[in-house]
């Protein structure tokens, strides 16, 4: 007998979007935007899935500085990040884009928010004109923007820029005042005295001149190039803290119509702080000590002089040392190269940036002939007398 083989026929039924069964069951749901890559849109996606992004109304007014409304400025709304969303999740610039519940990772198609069919930012920028100081935008929504308001040629007033987020509602912006351009400053503002100036002078500053009158000024003091904490007036007492260093002042000028002006004046550099530098004989290290001379560099003001101590006996250097902080001006400096007998020494600071070098007065300094090594005699082995084993 035959045998009858029978094969099992296995009907796989494709899962159809839900978006297309919705469409058949005739509830159709228009979108204006289409995903160029699925090219699900127009009815392609079911209520709430389709994109979020449609648009919103962006109003506001322009004025002077007084208030008044400033007619014929154009206003233009530019895009500076955006959040598109699809499907589920949200589409960033270069990344797969969530559909449905399947993950980014499962397939390779790319959104691209810049570019494509049914971009509802591809209408970016957008511009309009001010009537009556007000204005009225329709940008897509979920989205930040940079809203540059450009004036007339002629109206004196400079262009400004405010940056805008805009979410799933209507948005009113506070009224942007457009300013004139800052004053310049025709003649640089000065520091005087601009020489001899040591810790303890007074400075003054004086504006300059500028191309707007009536102008206020606000002064900021600085020591080579950063802020000095609070010296914000017109004069300032100069500190041991700026010894060394290049003192400016900046001027800011502000009138009541325009944007502020701001010029530096020229530096004015202090002078460093003098120093004295003294040495005493001594002795280092405790096991086998050594000449030295103890250094004690001292200035006006400073409590931590830093720099090196280096002796000289006439033009040979036989020893140095760095002044530290935590030496707070004091170290001792080993004289190991010299020859037995007496030396005469000098010691030269070499000042830092603060700080002027000096030199101190010449110090005796006694360095002992080297003790003669004892020499230990060792004891005769004891010698053993007695009977040998048999």
């Amino acid at each position: 007998m035959k045998r009858v083989k029978l094969v099992a026929a296995v009907v796989v039924v494709a899962a159809v979007p839900f978006a297309v069964v919705e469409a058949a069951a005739g509830a159709h749901h228009a979108n204006p935007y289409t995903n160029p890559y699925t090219g699900w849109g127009h009815g392609g996606f079911p209520p709430g899935h389709g994109p979020v992004n449609g648009q919103v109304a962006v109003s506001g007014t322009v004025v002077d500085p007084s208030g008044a409304p400033v007619d014929g400025v154009t206003v233009t709304a530019k895009l500076k990040s955006r959040g598109v969303a699809w499907g589920f999740g949200k589409a960033k610039k270069g990344k797969a884009f969530p559909r449905h519940g399947v993950k980014p990772a499962s397939h390779g198609k790319k959104f691209k928010p810049s570019t494509g069919k049914g971009n509802p930012f591809a209408s970016i920028p957008v511009s309009t004109v001010t009537s009556g100081g007000a204005y009225t935008l329709d940008v897509p929504k979920n989205a930040t923007y940079t809203f540059v308001y450009t004036p007339p040629a002629t109206s004196g007033y400079e262009t400004a820029k405010v940056t805008v987020k805009v979410g799933n509602t209507d948005k009113t912006l506070d009224p942007v005042t457009l300013l004139k351009a800052a004053p310049t400053a025709t003649t640089a503002p000065a520091i005087t005295p601009s020489t001899g100036v040591a810790p303890g002078s007074a400075l003054t500053a004086t504006p300059g001149t500028w191309s707007s009158t009536g102008a206020t000024y606000a002064y900021q003091w600085f020591r080579d190039g950063l802020k000095v904490k609070d010296a914000t007036a017109s004069t300032y007492a100069v500190t041991a803290a700026d010894a060394g260093s290049q003192i400016t002042v900046g001027v800011t000028a502000t009138t009541s119509d325009s944007a502020p002006g701001y010029a530096v004046s020229a530096p004015v550099t202090v002078a460093k702080v003098p120093s004295t530098t003294t040495a005493t004989a001594t002795t280092a290290g405790s096991r086998h000590p050594v000449a030295a001379v103890r250094v004690t560099v001292t200035a006006t003001g400073v409590d931590q002089p830093t720099g090196w101590a280096v002796v000289k006996e006439g033009d040979t250097v036989v020893g140095k040392a760095a002044l530290f902080p935590w030496n707070k001006g004091v170290v001792t400096v080993p004289l190991a190269r010299l020859a037995p007998g007496t030396h005469t020494v000098t010691v030269t600071y070499s000042g830092s940036r603060s700080v002027d070098g000096s030199t101190s007065p010449a110090v005796s300094v006694a360095v002992p002939e080297p003790t003669a090594p004892t020499t230990v005699t060792p004891a005769p082995e004891p010698v053993h007398h007695g009977h040998g084993h048999r």
